[in-house]
């Protein structure tokens, strides 16, 4: 073996291994904390699945959750949705539940004046984008 591939090898013999078990196991806990399991995993985006949500999901990168989501469509339960998804980011971005779901509440205020169109909020230091349109909402939640 050339001596310049050494220093290579080393490296990736010596280096800690990929972060997929943090991020599954970061996924898992939200999800068993929250009431849910997770379902799947494409690449960083782990579906989850509970019964207040027709869609729910945290994306991880790097060992760090990264983003909660989720939609629903459906009357009378959407309260129960949006209290999910505040629970949801709280747990990722370690923000209070409350300044969470002002947030939310912030978008989807927005976003059912002008429905069928994509509104924005930022609030807590997250960025909180959604669609509102008839009983059908979806929400994406980042850090700002």
């Amino acid at each position: 073996m050339p001596r310049a591939a050494l220093p290579l090898v080393a490296i990736l013999l010596l280096s800690p291994p990929a972060r997929a078990d943090d991020c599954d196991a970061l996924a898992s806990r939200v999800a068993r904390d929250l009431g849910g399991s997770v379902r799947t995993r494409i690449g960083p985006a782990f579906k989850l699945t509970h019964p207040d949500a027709e869609s729910w999901q945290v994306d991880c990168k790097d060992g760090r959750l990264t983003k909660a989501a989720g939609s629903w469509k459906g009357p009378g339960t959407s309260s129960r949705f949006a209290q999910l998804i505040a629970r949801t980011t709280s747990a990722v971005f370690a923000v209070p539940e409350d300044a969470a779901a002002s947030a939310l509440l912030a978008c989807v205020r927005n976003g059912a004046r002008k429905a069928g169109t994509i509104a924005v909020a930022s609030a807590a230091g997250l960025k909180v984008e959604c669609y509102v349109n008839g009983e059908y909402i979806a929400l994406d939640v980042v850090r700002r």
